[in-house]
């Protein structure tokens, strides 16, 4: 039980430090080219968790909060909850979240497994 309640923690940190990356460098950096969306649709700067490079002001949000969203974010994503507060605005963002969601249902279907196999008699 513990372990599940671990591996969940890991399994939402892990994601939520990857899609701030993707977010806020990778998809923007190397999509963006191809697209041609702007800058401002993407979740970071959607949802305020930076400034748009255009903005010379330095960043208001602390780092803890910004981990804190995307943990929040991810564990309402994994957990097929989603809340609609935060949510994949961009293409090329919302192509990578059904990928996470194939990904993580697949893993959170492994946990479910494994915590009713733990209360079987």
């Amino acid at each position: 039980m513990l372990n599940n309640i671990v591996l969940v923690f890991i399994t939402t940190y892990t994601f939520g430090l990857i899609w701030y990356r993707l977010s806020d460098f990778i998809l923007p950096t190397y999509i963006t080219s191809l697209s041609g969306e702007p800058e401002e649709r993407y979740w970071v700067v959607k949802f305020g968790l930076r400034n748009p490079s255009t903005v010379d002001e330095p960043d208001l949000m602390p780092v803890f909060s910004r981990l804190a969203i995307c943990m929040y974010y991810m564990l309402t994503t994994l957990s097929t909850v989603g809340y609609g507060d935060f949510y994949p605005f961009s293409i090329s963002e919302k192509l990578v979240s059904v990928l996470i969601m194939v990904i993580c249902g697949m893993i959170f279907s492994v946990l479910l497994g494994s915590l009713i196999e733990a209360f079987r008699p």
